[in-house]
């Protein structure tokens, strides 16, 4: 076949392999070999017999991972043998080659014949096939089989290939010419007792056998395809072959292929690894060999046509040797020399592509199959050995490997993977992380078998089972794993396990000791303690329950990152805890925590800049790090895509340019020489990795909700296969009881315990009835909710904070109410006590007086007598006065004069006190003292009365002689003291008269003293004093003595004095005692006179109290009663309050009242009081609050009620579900007065708004919310606030921002049925706005009457708002009563207070009496305007079928707003004669139906119609909704032992038929039909069923009733059926929806109204746009038209500003192609209402219907469908309403009109007919 394209195609079958043969005979095989007879014949005669038969049976009975062609499979075989020959290349042997044996030469050569054979032809099949090859081959060898004439070509080998085992155990020794196996080629491996687990490496046959092959094509530059299934070591052998064995002038590289890798990034990975040899050639450094080795080769995606553009950059290479040069202008073609590819992939499927021939075909493909499990257990036996060798229970460990391996092989057979369990796949990493774990517990520690058993037990369910999904795999898993206990070592579960809940947990939190955790309460207390540390030194604090669910989950996590090469991925829904316990987990491992901080503005630069950081602290500081990313954190798929690379090799390609790679390997030279590593770059780099992988630690959360999990586990393989998974399952009863337990616990201490039970129980319920409930929802209005374990403590929370501050109001309110009834009964109760006291006082007040009058008269005669005493006294006092001062004189003169004698006394005492004992003892110890000593003791021997001893001087003379009596004076105790204790008093005048003479002695001076002895000097310095003193006493006693006498005479003097002043004072006492009894009589008289007053004003207080509050004593009473009945019910209303707030956000009205009944059910049950009629709005909502809500905006229907109060309790921002915009609005007023901003979330200003409104405290409505948050909005929906410089803050970009406390932020969805992922809604309040048919009711009633009615809507308004007001009025009034009652200590003593309650108490009879007449105006009113209620009705029924059209497609978006216009509109063209209600129903229901008509497909007006008829019908009460129901279902399936009695009708039709019984009208039907079946046969056969009365009874079934027949009978009739029932119903007009009409169109758009054409196949409006211009605008009209593409909207925009200022009109074409940039249009749609545009400008745009157009522009706009038209009628109205007809010059200016006319319809009349056909 030759293509038009120039290229031939052969098909392979004719082409066969036989030409490449004979070209490789040629010219390829070695010249060596080439033209020696024996190797060509016995080449040739091995490739006929063998090869034709193989190539044949490969292609027929076998299976491979890669399919292949014969001529490819033919052409490996080429090479391998070809590499085998290499060494007749050798010029050595080709030497010794003339001189070989033909015997050896035939051995030689049939040797590397087959092994090729085997490993080419046979190398590609699976482990199956592998099985099938063999056996064919030993059969062809063996001649078994084969016929006599096939025998004949048999070889006869001098070396056969051995009989036993598979052919592919075996290869040949070419230098022995033998075959031997693979096994004797493995070498024991010798494992360092201090090896990594990581690094040990144990040679099997596979890796031998793999190796080899690799090294012998790779020596012959052949390119290499490994395939395989994941695990089968692909990676590992290409790897560890380019790592280690390669020769000194061979150089590898690497690259990954992920799901999203392009052929540019292909192509820029692999240029950064080449050097330019020259111009347009670059490759391998000269003189260098490289090998690329590229991974995971299928894995990218294919392209819209099936291609796969990295696989075909590949290509181009292998094709032409080279690619084109991107960076060139001419696009060059760059040469590439010096590189084979080594490739390796899994088999296609999961995620991998088949990759096309025309690649594969340049490779060798080579099949790798799983492991055998004889190599499993040589492995990990080995491994077992290393570990446990010098332990005495070394034997056991091969036990533990046998188990490991079966439960592998178990595991892997039972749990397969699917579309929700798309993780899992196990492979031989997941059986090495097993051991890995194992050997993570120190040798020494093993000290039992039951230790080995349990870390067996533990590390497989942690590998295996932490990845399962529910527990019903968990449950099989368990018994997987028992069953292996049981059978491998021979015990019972039990002794592994933990006997109370079967769990079994190694951590090493504690110490850091891998080890059993046997105390789970000890274990809890650390975590806290690490939790404590980490919120201290962190802005982001951790608030976790740690009960047992959650331990165990940290330390799983705490069990992967403390692992070389520890990577996890959580798996759970948002809330679930992944992040935080991860935090825990690092912090506990002391571990770097790193996250990337995501903001609006993260870019992709900021992504590589954070990853470079990341890189460079890990692989140059070596800092441990753990990596945490969220699914949530996903701003590009490039995160994910080197993710993946960081998971599998620790390198980002192209992440660092030149320069930083050279600045990382100058870093790391010096440490590589001191490893001795290779220091060329590429072994720097290299080193740098390996450090980036030994210490980076990845941990991605992600959830399995909606297809993101699945989706990403195809594209990137390694977040299965490098990762541990960890599956966050729900939480099980357990955990929800003990989280809700401690945390009520803890915030409501004063509950009791039993209580605390009780509400926990309900927690518990009310989250396991959502998950119910949240099914039903899906099932029943396919919307979906989610219950994550954030609601449940969002419950938690809600309940404690309401139960708190519900309790303080209730209190707090009883208490005011209970006062001011105190002190109503209080005042009754006082009246009649005031009354009898004033009785008492009057009587008392007279006596008083009297007494008060004779006390004063005796007064004044004591005061008389008093006062001539007191002049007495004062005269005596004055004498002696002087008296005593003259003697002060005297005595003030003595003191002076002692004074100066006193202070040498002073100085000698002080001197005397520093002498020490050793300073006597040197007096006493002189033999000959001086003159002035002697003279010193003997004046102190003087004064101390000391006798001398006299000494005989001869002749009769005796001296006296003091110094012997001094010594032994000086040497009695206590000398020193007696001397400075001495009283002066004893110094008589004798004494001084014989110390006169010594002092004055010449010797007695305190100088030569001093020089003598210091004692001497001190005591001599005292005598002296002591003389002078007392010569100082005698001066000074005269006078003394003459003080003495004076003073005896003051003091008789005083005697006297005080004799007189005791009579004085004792007439003063008997005055006083007159005056204080007069004073008391008084004050008693006037207490007794205050008292009466007092009591009479009191008196008339109390009775004006008891008439001002008479009135409010039993409505306080009932108030005071419901409070305490409030009080009992607190704790059910506070639960049912709590789940509301928290669970029911995102329920339809419907749905929270089953919850609501549920939840009582349960209180019930339990015996938990709540109120019989509770709302949310009456157990939380203020009155008043809600009525100024309902004047703001907001619908006063329960529902709308109920959200409102939600958002006001809830501890989240709210997501509104408000697709008719009205929660938007009543924000927009309720905040007003605050301040807020309205942005959008595609808004580049979004940030900025957000801080500064953050900064400032005011409010910000967040439009055009998708199903998907922006991650940037995470700290502020999180609150994530932190502490700085004193101010609370929050970071949204690069600085943080003062966070306000006033600041609210409210988020707004225009879809109507969003799908929020738990990563959303765990961070917002849900909240279910849509409209409710009584709150629609509401809103059109008001407008009908405001335009009917406008006095009547004015005055009701008005009612509305002062009643509002009023009614604030009086609670504020009602307020401040109670709470003077509260404050007043005594309220009849605060005159100012009853005032005030008068004049507050008369302001609130006034206003009562103004809401009493404003509540019978508004009754009145009421009555009048429910004359309209009908029309509201009506209008409010539609307007649910005309939103409920979204659901069929989703280019039906009619705004609430639009629909109110309508109604306005129909109000005001309504015909004003005849019944008004009448005709404003039927104008609205006509124009709704001609306005939708035009903007909806043909195949859907019908149904539109229908569903308008069924909502009237049963407006007017005639539809039976299970009738309807089964028109719509068909009913239920019935099992009866009624048989069909037909043939005709079909299976479904009879279980119909059926069914039908159970609807009242239809009973017994089934047995009527089969009596009657014959009749009811005439109806099927008939073309008109629906026009034949039907037989019997049945003909008097409703016309709805036969159409239920109809649908069993003849379905296909039903259509016609439903026509009639709508003409019957509505009209005919309702069944001939009007055709496509540009101008009525255009007639309800304006300037910033756009026009939307919704296209349908095979139509474009542009004609008719084109025509209709030119007919409104005239000849010189001008339509700019854009065709959106790929970089149109910026010229689209442009367009729209300038024909926004000329007043022309702008056509965007085909929006659906311009997704992207839609969101940009919104924007300028938008700015159409404050914007100055020409009233002539209009927006057109035409799309097809697609899912993603926003929906504010399709509510904004007028929406049209043209489609070709589908019926006669149809089709003629649509060509007679064409141009040129619809032209009046051309239909009216022919000569000949009526010929005309007949014409142009017999045109358009054949024209509608052939269209039909």
């Amino acid at each position: 076949t030759v293509s038009r394209c120039g290229m031939v195609y052969m098909e392979p079958e004719k082409l066969t392999w036989e030409p490449l043969f004979k070209s490789y005979l040629d010219f390829n095989i070695p010249k060596a070999l080439r033209g020696n007879e024996v190797a060509e014949k016995l080449i040739n005669n091995l490739t006929y017999w063998l090869v034709p038969d193989l190539l044949e049976f490969v292609s027929r009975n076998c299976t491979e991972y890669q399919p292949t062609s014969d001529i490819m499979r033919f052409n490996s075989f080429i090479n391998v043998f070809d590499a085998l020959l290499e060494s007749y290349r050798d010029k050595k042997l080709v030497k010794d080659l003339k001189n070989l044996k033909a015997k050896d030469l035939s051995a030689q050569l049939e040797g590397c014949f087959m092994f090729a054979l085997i490993w080419s032809l046979g190398g590609t099949v699976d482990v199956d096939s592998r099985v099938l090859f063999s056996t064919r081959l030993r059969e062809l060898l063996s001649g078994e089989s084969l016929s006599e004439e096939e025998k004949k070509k048999m070889h006869k080998f001098t070396e056969p290939l051995p009989e036993k085992n598979s052919v592919y155990d075996w290869f040949f020794d070419f230098d022995r010419r033998k075959w031997q196996t693979w096994l004797s080629m493995v070498d024991k491996p010798n494992i360092p007792d201090d090896a990594m687990f990581s690094e040990i490496i144990v040679p099997t046959i596979d890796t031998t056998r793999y190796v080899y092959l690799l090294q012998k094509l790779a020596n012959r530059d052949r390119h290499v395809l490994f395939c395989g299934p994941t695990g089968t070591g692909k990676t590992a052998y290409i790897k560890g072959y380019l790592l280690n064995q390669l020769a000194k002038n061979q150089k590898p590289a690497f690259i990954n292929f992920s799901a999203t890798t392009t052929a540019n990034d292909t192509q820029d990975i692999i240029e950064s690894k080449l050097t330019k040899r020259k111009k347009g050639t670059i490759g391998a450094p000269v003189g260098k060999k490289m090998f690329l080795f590229v991974d995971d080769l299928n894995l990218p995606e294919l392209e819209e046509y099936g291609a796969q553009p990295p696989v075909e950059l590949l290509r181009q290479f292998c094709d032409h040797g080279g690619w084109y040069d991107r960076s060139s202008k001419q696009a060059s073609f760059t040469n590439i020399v010096g590189i084979s590819l080594m490739t390796a992939m899994g088999p296609p499927g999961g995620g991998r592509n088949p990759v096309t021939n025309r690649y594969t075909r340049h490779f060798n493909i080579i099949s790798l199959t799983p492991q055998a499990d004889e190599s499993l257990l040589l492995i990990f036996s080995e491994i077992m050995d290393w570990y446990l060798k010098a332990s005495p229970f070394k034997e056991f460990g091969y036990t533990i490997v046998e188990a490991a391996v079966s439960l592998y092989r178990s595991v892997s057979q039972t749990f397969l993977p699917r579309p929700s369990k798309s993780h899992y796949t196990f492979n031989l990493r997941d059986l090495a992380k097993v051991f890995q774990g194992i050997v993570q517990v120190p040798k020494a520690n093993i000290d039992s078998k039951v230790k080995l058993m349990k870390l067996f037990s533990h590390e497989s369910m942690r590998v295996f089972s932490d990845r399962l999904v529910d527990d019903d795999d968990r449950k099989l898993f368990d018994i997987l794993l028992e069953d292996m206990i049981v059978k491998k070592f021979e015990t019972e579960k039990s002794s592994v396990f933990d006997a109370e809940d079967g769990s079994l947990i190694f951590s090493n939190t504690a110490q850091g000791e891998y080890k059993e955790v046997t105390d789970i309460i000890k274990t809890k207390t650390l975590m806290e303690k690490h939790m404590a540390e980490y919120n201290e030194i962190n802005t982001s604090q951790l608030d976790l329950v740690l009960f047992k669910f959650a331990i165990e989950h940290v330390a799983r996590i705490h069990r992967i990152i403390s692992q070389p090469l520890g990577n996890a991925l959580l798996i759970g829904v948002g809330g679930s805890g992944r992040q935080s316990l991860t935090k825990l987990a690092a912090h506990a491992a002391s571990l770097k925590l790193f996250q990337i901080n995501l903001t609006k503005s993260y870019t992709l630069q900021n992504w590589k800049d954070d990853m470079k950081a990341l890189l460079l602290d890990c692989g140059q500081k070596c800092t441990e790090t753990v990596f945490l990313f969220t699914d949530t954190q996903i701003k590009s798929i490039e995160f994910l895509e080197d993710i993946n690379n960081l998971l599998n090799t620790c390198e980002i390609p192209n992440l660092f340019n030149g320069d930083e790679k050279k600045d990382i390997q100058e870093s790391l030279r010096k440490r590589a020489r001191e490893l001795n590593l290779d220091q060329t770059p590429a072994g720097l780099f290299n080193f740098f990795v390996e450090r980036c992988k030994a210490h980076l630690h990845i941990v991605v959360c992600m959830s399995p909700v909606g297809k993101n999990l699945r989706k990403y586990i195809r594209m990137f393989p390694s977040f299965v296969n490098c990762t541990t998974i960890d599956w966050f399952s729900e939480w099980p009863q357990e955990a929800l009881h003990s989280v809700a337990y401690n945390h009520l616990r803890e915030k409501l201490p004063e509950l009791p315990d039993e209580k605390i039970k009780v509400c926990v129980k309900a927690c518990v319920r009310y989250h396991s009835s959502i998950e119910t409930l949240s099914t039903a929802y899906e099932n029943e209005m396919k919307r979906r909710n989610y219950v994550t374990p954030t609601s449940y403590l969002d419950l938690l929370e809600t309940f404690a904070n309401l139960y708190k501050k519900k309790q303080q109001e209730l209190v707090n309110q009883k208490d005011k109410y209970d006062n001011g009834l105190k002190s109503i009964s209080e005042t009754e109760a006082e009246v009649a006590v005031m009354q009898e006291e004033l009785e008492v006082l009057r009587p008392k007040l007279i006596d008083l007086s009297k007494v008060n009058e004779e006390l004063s008269k005796t007064i004044e005669r004591e005061t008389i007598e008093a006062n001539e005493t007191r002049k007495v006294v004062e005269a005596e006092e004055e004498i002696l006065n002087r008296q005593n001062q003259q003697n002060e004189l005297i005595r003030e003169d003595c003191r002076e004069k002692l004074e100066k004698a006193l202070p040498a006394l002073r100085r000698a005492n002080k001197a005397l006190g520093a002498l020490q004992k050793s300073h006597i003892v040197e007096v006493k110890s002189l033999k000959s003292p001086p003159k002035g000593v002697k003279l010193v003791m003997k004046a102190v021997c003087i004064i101390k009365g000391v006798a001398p001893v006299y000494v005989d001087e001869g002749l009769g003379k005796k001296r006296a002689d003091y110094w012997e009596p001094a010594k032994k004076m000086m040497g009695e105790r206590g000398f020193l003291n007696s001397v400075i204790e001495f009283d002066m008093e004893t110094m008589s005048d004798s004494i001084v008269s014989k110390l006169k003479p010594l002092v004055t002695a010449n010797d007695f001076n305190e100088r030569d003293l001093r020089k003598a002895n210091v004692a001497a000097a001190g005591l001599g310095a005292w005598v002296l004093a002591l003389v002078n003193v007392h010569e100082m006493r005698k001066v000074v006693r005269p006078r003394q003595e003459a003080l003495a006498e004076a003073e005896a005479q003051s003091a008789e003097s005083l005697k006297k004095l005080n004799h007189t002043k005791d009579q004085l004072r004792l007439l003063q006492e008997k005055l006083d005692k007159l005056e204080q009894d007069k004073r008391e009589c008084t004050t008693k008289q006037k207490r007794l006179e205050y008292e009466f007053e007092n009591a009479t004003i009191k008196l008339e207080r109390a009775h004006n109290l008891i008439n001002l509050l008479g009135s409010e004593k039993t409505r306080w009473e009932q108030s005071s009663k419901d409070l305490a009945g409030a009080l009992i019910t607190l704790t059910g209303d506070v639960l049912l309050s709590a789940g509301f707030v928290s669970y029911l956000g995102p329920f339809t009205h419907e749905f929270r009242n089953r919850a609501l009944r549920i939840w009582k059910t349960f209180l019930e049950n339990n015996s938990v009081p709540h109120s019989s009629t509770f709302s949310l709005h009456s157990s939380l909502g203020v009155p008043t609050q809600i009525q100024q809500w309902n004047i703001q905006g907001l619908p006063s229907d329960d529902f709308s009620i109920d959200n409102s109060v939600l958002i006001s309790q809830t501890s989240r921002w709210p997501l509104f579900i408000d697709p008719q915009g009205q929660a938007a609005r009543w924000i927009k007023n309720k905040e007003h007065d605050n301040g807020i901003a309205v942005i959008k979330v595609t808004d580049i200003y979004l940030i900025k708004t957000l801080e500064k409104a953050i900064q400032v405290g005011t409010s910000v409505i967040l439009e055009g919310i998708k199903e998907e948050l922006d991650p940037a909005l995470d700290p502020l929906l999180l609150k994530q606030t932190f502490m700085l410089n004193g101010q609370k803050s929050i970071r949204l970009s690069e600085n943080p921002v003062d966070y306000n406390d006033n600041f609210k932020l409210y988020m707004v969805t225009k879809l109507s049925n969003p799908h929020y992922l738990p990563n959303v809604s765990t961070k917002v309040t849900l909240v279910n706005f849509m409209i409710t048919p009584a709150g629609l009711d509401d809103q059109l009633l008001g407008i009908v009457v405001a335009r009917e009615k406008h006095e009547l809507e004015e005055k009701k308004k008005e009612i509305v708002v002062q009643t509002a007001e009023n009614q604030s009025k009086l609670e504020s009034i009602e307020n401040e009563i109670l709470d003077m009652l509260r404050d007043s200590v005594d309220i009849l003593e605060d005159d100012k207070a009853v005032n005030t309650l008068a004049n507050s108490k008369q302001t609130a009879n006034k206003i009562k009496a103004k809401q009493s007449e404003s509540k019978r105006n508004e009754d009145e009113i009421d009555k009048g305007r429910l004359e309209y209620a009908p029309v509201a009705q009506n209008a409010s029924n539609l307007f649910f079928v005309v939103s409920s059209l979204s659901e069929i497609d989703p280019m039906y978006q009619f705004s609430l707003e639009w629909y109110n216009k309508l109604y306005e509109e129909c109000i005001s063209f309504a015909p004003l004669r005849g019944n008004r209600i009448v005709n404003l129903i039927e104008k609205f229901t006509e124009s709704l139906f001609d306005k939708i008509c035009r903007s909806i497909f043909e195949k859907h007006k019908l149904l539109f119609a229908f569903l308008m008829c069924i909502q009237v019908v049963t407006m007017n009460g005639d539809m039976n909704h299970a009738e309807y129901r089964f028109l719509l279902t068909g009913g239920r399936m019935v099992e009866s032992d009624l048989k069909n009695p037909t043939t005709w009708l079909i299976d479904r039709s009879w279980n119909e038929l059926l069914s039908i019984q159970d609807l009242k009208a239809f009973e017994e039907f089934p047995e009527s039909f089969v009596q009657d079946h014959a009749k009811w046969k005439e109806i099927y056969d008939s073309p008109e069923p629906e026009k034949l009365p039907l037989p019997g009874r049945w003909n008097k079934l409703t016309v709805f009733q036969k159409m239920l027949v109809l649908r069993i009978i003849r379905p296909d009739k039903l259509v016609p059926a439903i026509s009639e029932y709508i003409k019957n119903n509505l009209g005919e007009k309702f069944i001939q929806p009007p055709t496509f009409d540009i101008e009525a169109s255009f007639k309800d758009s304006s300037a910033s109204r756009p026009l939307i054409f919704i296209l349908s196949s095979g139509m474009d409006p542009m004609a008719q746009l084109q025509a209709y211009c030119k007919k409104i605008n005239g000849d010189g009209a001008i339509l700019d038209s854009v065709s959106l593409g790929q970089g149109q909207g910026k010229l689209a925009a442009e367009k729209i500003n300038k024909a926004m200022v000329r007043g022309n009109w702008v056509v965007l074409q085909n929006c659906h192609l311009s997704i992207s940039w839609l969101s940009t249009l919104e924007r300028i749609i938008d700015g159409f209402q404050n914007s100055k545009m020409s009233n002539t400008f209009r927006l057109w745009l035409t799309s097809m219907p697609t899912p993603d157009f926003p929906i504010s522009i399709l509510q904004k706009s007028v929406k049209m469908t043209n489609e070709p038209p589908k019926g006669l009628r149809s089709n003629l109205k649509n060509s007679w309403n064409n141009s040129p007809i619809t032209d009046e010059t051309f239909f009216e200016g022919c000569d000949k009109p009526r010929e005309l006319k007949k014409l142009l319809f017999g045109l358009c009349f054949f024209h509608a007919v052939v269209q039909e056909r």
